[in-house]
């Protein structure tokens, strides 16, 4: 609905349905306002509660401070930390530390890339020289990238090593037996 032109909001057509605009005190449109919002985070909830499920658990005191470094170190909130490290653990995924700090250096090397690449198109770099770097750096943005984002497991380091060099293989079992 539109009124001289602009759009009436739900809340107004409440009040106004209400009647409570034409015969009511600044102290009746106050309390028709918050019994509006109350019905609309009453519906808003009932809605969500259709397509999302809400869980509840319980903390010690100390399983919440563990929980609330973790999260912090994260930049993060305790909920938001609790759901990404549950979907990033059933999903064997990493939880990044600092999403912004990795999006700065994306950001960062991305911006090399495009200086460089401007430069060649502007002769003022000669092409023989800026393809490899080019190429270099659209390497190192993948590799950094996939090491911030997802970084190896333990398990895929030591496999890793051992595929590329066989011998630490008996390294690492005389390692392990001298271990308690």
């Amino acid at each position: 609905m539109k009124q001289n032109g602009k759009h009436k909001s739900n809340l107004y057509e409440y009040l106004d349905t209400s009647g409570v605009l034409d015969t009511g005190s600044d102290e009746a449109i106050e309390k028709a306002r918050k019994e509006y919002w109350k019905k609309y985070k009453a519906h808003w909830r009932k809605q969500k509660r259709q397509t999302e499920k809400e869980l509840t658990t319980s903390w010690t005191v100390d399983e919440l401070k563990d929980l609330t470094k973790a999260a912090r170190h994260h930049n993060m909130s305790r909920v938001a930390f609790i759901k990404s490290a549950t979907i990033a653990y059933t999903h064997k995924a990493f939880i990044v530390p600092d999403k912004t700090g990795v999006q700065r250096i994306a950001q960062l090397l991305a911006m090399n890339y495009n200086l460089l690449q401007e430069m060649i198109d502007q002769r003022t770099f000669p092409l023989l020289s800026g393809k490899p770097i080019l190429d270099r750096i659209e390497e190192l943005e993948k590799a950094v990238l996939v090491s911030l984002n997802s970084p190896k497991t333990f398990e895929q380091i030591v496999t890793d090593a051992i595929q590329s060099k066989p011998h630490l293989k008996q390294s690492l079992y005389q390692l392990l037996e001298t271990l308690p």
